[in-house]
């Protein structure tokens, strides 16, 4: 289908969709239902002269096949002159491609789904290849602009731009981080996209956490290459002296040669998202996995980082497998052999320490989000950050939490009750996406309790374990960066716990 348009690609996906949802449905089989042009029209919500310049082009590619309503005519019954058939050629296909969709609810939304409207329906067919290509945390790293070109009919990068920013403001789809052209040391790296989940009946809900501010800023990889740039212009004599030691080498040695090709922002914002996209969804992978095998077990610091190092080659691994470092042209060439080794030990080493930061992090944040967890029933479709936000409890909220904790009990451990009424404090915002039966308003994880809004939880728990753990205060303080509640007085101090 090199020449078809997104049109005429859009009316075979949604045509083929529409069958495949009949077989559980419908008594007839719905291979052998015929359609004509002014149903395909009205189904799709599409005007009859696109469908039937859509039909023609599938019939000459031999993607449908058309028949004569010969039988009808000679009844004298009145009806379509033509009637339309998916053929073999498009099934194979079809098979294929929704074989490898994990998020079919998803996939149906994005190419069915009439409650958004868009300008154009090529955005509706990027959505619906955004959501065949996700994983099922959501996230698409691996579909390059020129692969999604190439589904979406040939369609021009400016247009993909423009239809991406469609998407993000219907609150679709987002890209997490532009690709980033052909480096000597990573290669090409492609595009990160985060499917916005909108299927089902999804909640929302904000989380705030007891985390370090900086957490999610920057990683502690990125910070020591920064530190170490300006002996990244090594000489040569130290470059051979450094390839004719014994490996292996020092993380300062590291650092040294790993910072002159981080100069570019776009690459060190690319591993930051990268590294955010891992930790939340190893995270969510935990969380959910939590509910059949002990939590102790699943973050062993060992298997963890295993999992992120893959998680992590999915991405890096590609495009590092064919690079070549420039260090090559500055070695004689009886050393030239140790250019590999020294290749293989920087790309080992980089995969190590982003791995190792990604799964300390992930305990901090299952450690978290395990809490909010045990007091609902619910089930995680997407874990994400909000940067910009932050959630406040204030001298009044705090007063009511600590009535609802005996001293024995208490897991807000102030020496000094006076700083308590002074001090507010300030969390980090998680954004989760829930399915649960259960309406959830914007919480807090404070010591071992979940601080809310919302009504008492209806957890399959006894009452007792319930109330140890869940306090309902009247409001929650969500502010965005740089702001204060209304009600907080301007000389109270901001404090992350």
């Amino acid at each position: 289908m090199t020449g078809a348009t997104p049109e005429e690609r859009l009316l075979l996906l949604q045509w083929a969709l529409v069958i495949e949802m009949m077989k559980n449905t419908n008594v007839l089989e719905p291979l052998l239902v015929p359609t004509e042009p002014k149903q395909l029209a009205r189904t799709f919500k599409s005007t009859e002269r696109r469908v039937r310049l859509s039909l023609e082009y599938l019939v000459q590619e031999g993607y449908v096949d058309k028949y004569s309503n010969t039988y009808l005519r000679l009844k004298g019954v009145k009806g379509p002159k033509f009637e339309y058939f998916l053929a073999a050629t498009t099934w194979r296909l079809w098979g294929q491609l929704y074989s490898q969709c994990l998020l079919k609810e998803e996939f149906y939304q994005a190419l069915l789904g009439m409650d958004t409207n868009f300008p154009r329906r090529q955005i509706r067919l990027l959505w619906a290849i955004l959501a065949c290509s996700a994983d099922k945390f959501g996230y698409i790293t691996s579909q390059r602009m020129s692969e999604m070109k190439h589904l979406l009919g040939g369609i021009s990068d400016n247009e993909i731009r423009l239809s991406l920013q469609v998407l993000k403001r219907l609150g679709c789809a987002s890209m997490l981080a532009r690709e980033v052209g052909y480096t000597a040391f990573l290669g090409y790296l492609p595009a990160i996209f985060r499917l916005h989940p909108k299927a089902g009946n999804l909640q929302l809900v904000r989380l705030g956490v007891s985390l370090p501010s900086y957490l999610f800023r920057q990683t502690d990889l990125l910070i020591q290459l920064v530190r170490h740039r300006p002996r990244a212009n090594m000489k040569r004599n130290y470059t051979d002296k450094l390839l004719a030691q014994r490996y292996p080498l020092t993380d300062e040695q590291y650092y040294a040669h790993l910072s002159k090709h981080f100069f570019n922002k776009k690459l060190s914002l690319y591993i930051h998202n990268l590294c955010m996209l891992t930790i939340f969804s190893l995270s969510q992978e935990i969380i959910e996995s939590s509910k059949e095998r002990d939590l102790s077990d699943l973050l062993n610091s060992h298997e963890l980082k295993q999992k992120a190092i893959t998680k992590l080659c999915d991405v890096l691994i590609p495009s590092l497998s064919g690079s070549v470092l420039p260090l090559e042209t500055t070695l004689p060439r009886e050393q030239k052999y140790n250019v590999e080794d020294f290749n293989s030990l920087l790309k080992e080493f980089l995969l190590t320490k982003l791995a190792t930061e990604v799964a300390s992090k992930v305990i901090e944040v299952v450690q978290q989000v395990d809490i909010f967890a045990k007091t609902y029933e619910f089930s995680i479709r997407q874990i994400s950050y909000a940067p910009k936000e932050s959630i406040i409890l204030t001298k009044s909220e705090l007063d009511l939490i600590a009535k609802s904790v005996t001293a024995p009990e208490s897991s807000i451990e102030q020496n000094d009750s006076s700083e308590q009424q002074t001090v507010d404090i300030s969390f980090l915002v998680l954004m989760l996406n829930l399915t649960c039966s259960q309406d959830i308003k914007d919480s807090v994880v404070f010591g071992k309790k979940v601080v809310t809004t919302g009504p008492k939880p209806r957890a399959k728990v006894k009452a007792e374990d319930v109330n140890s753990r869940f306090v309902q205060i009247n409001t929650i303080h969500v502010v965005s960066m740089g702001k204060r509640p209304k009600n907080q007085s301007k000389d109270n101090k901001q404090h992350n716990l």
